[in-house]
Order: C-alpha cells, then sequence, then structure tokens
C-alpha cells in the first residue's frame, strides 16, 4: 500500500496525493455507503445518551471510548441493532453499552466472556 499524503496551504485544496504527488483517481469509490453514515449517525445519539446514563449514576465516561466501543463492536464483531438500543429502557440499554465496554477485546476483535449484546442482529 502506498502512503498517502494531505497537502494544505494558501489557495489549496485539501487533497490526499499519493506518495509521487498524483492526484488520486476521481471516480475512486467513496469510503463510507449510506447505511454505514445512517449506522454512525445512531452510533453518536447512543454515545451520547450513554455518556448522560452514566452522568445520572455520577459515573464518568469519555463519548469517545463508548463511540469507539460501539463502532468497532457494530463494524467487526456483531451488528447491532442501532434503532432499538437507542429508544430501549436505561436497564437493557446500559447492560449492551457496560457490556461491550467491559467485554470487548480491542486486539483480536471479539467479545470475551461469551457476552452477547440483547440487541445483537442475527439477520431475523
Amino acid at each position: 500500500m502506498r502512503k498517502m499524503y494531505c497537502e494544505f496551504g494558501k489557495g489549496k485544496r485539501n487533497r490526499w496525493y499519493p506518495k509521487k504527488g498524483k492526484r488520486m483517481n476521481a471516480r475512486a469509490k467513496p469510503l463510507l455507503d449510506d447505511a454505514q453514515h445512517e449506522a454512525l449517525e445512531l452510533i453518536g445519539k447512543i454515545a451520547d445518551r450513554a455518556v448522560n446514563v452514566y452522568a445520572q449514576w455520577e459515573i464518568r465516561a469519555e463519548r469517545r471510548t463508548v463511540l469507539l466501543d460501539l463502532t468497532a463492536c457494530h463494524f467487526r464483531i456483531i451488528k447491532l441493532r442501532l434503532g432499538d438500543m437507542l429508544t430501549a429502557d436505561d436497564g437493557n440499554f446500559m447492560h449492551d453499552i457496560a457490556g461491550i465496554n467491559r467485554h470487548i477485546d480491542r486486539q483480536n476483535h471479539k467479545l470475551r466472556d461469551c457476552f452477547l449484546p440483547r440487541f445483537a442482529d442475527f439477520g431475523q
């Protein structure tokens, strides 16, 4: 894989260039499709809600950590029913948020100790 560089400056557009200075193909596929964008928006809303629920119990949680854990779980480990998770009651919601945070193995992309989120999507 070639290294990419970003060129910033006066009057220049922020574009990524290959190492040799040539522009990338203008027809390159977008990095994310519409479904992935929608999933990331829902994950952002879920992370905001999780931080608020943690704050109600006087527990300090970083939005970024929740966001990264949910993104890794949804895209690399097991699909989640994000819409249902967002509208769930606090108990079921926090079961999945805290469980994913506690049991995620970030290096091997697995959930340890046989943890299974309640809002896992099995394609039904």
